[in-house]
């Protein structure tokens, strides 16, 4: 059973309170910097743990289709069989826009934003918990509703 974080911020914080996982993120990742990683995930992991959105600034008139392409760009290089997105607290229109390629290509999302501290942006230490459970949980079950 190997998991795999990239992403951001998000994903170290989770990443953290499981230390079984490859941990690839890096706090401060845009989605196009993550696309850089994929070719590191290791072959074989069951299981790649995303979060992105939250460093993604974009330019005014950004079309949620062009917000979509990019989400989908990062997870149409990913072979494990399961999935598992973090949704960012910020910006919305990425959250949208990473539900609408989630379910595309029918992966679990946990949601970062009931979990989140007192920044606005990142969840609290139980909330990070939470988030490395849930994950650990749909690994384990291979089902979505295990959060």
């Amino acid at each position: 059973m190997s998991c795999v974080f990239i992403g951001d911020s998000l994903a170290v914080g989770t990443a953290h309170q499981r230390t079984e996982c490859v941990n690839q993120a890096v706090g401060g990742l845009t989605t196009r910097q993550t696309i850089a990683q994929i070719q590191q995930i290791p072959v074989g992991s069951d299981q790649v743990i995303v979060s992105v959105g939250s460093n993604d600034l974009f330019a005014k008139g950004t079309t949620p289709d062009q917000r979509i392409r990019l989400y989908d760009s990062l997870r149409s290089g990913i072979t494990a069989p399961s999935v598992v997105w973090i949704l960012p607290n910020i910006h919305q229109q990425n959250r949208d826009a990473i539900l609408v390629v989630a379910r595309r290509h029918g992966d679990c999302v946990l949601d970062s934003r009931p979990l989140v501290s007192a920044d606005g942006v990142h969840p609290t230490a139980a909330g990070y918990r939470n988030l490395a459970r849930a994950s650990e949980n749909i690994q384990k079950s291979n089902s979505c509703t295990a959060k």
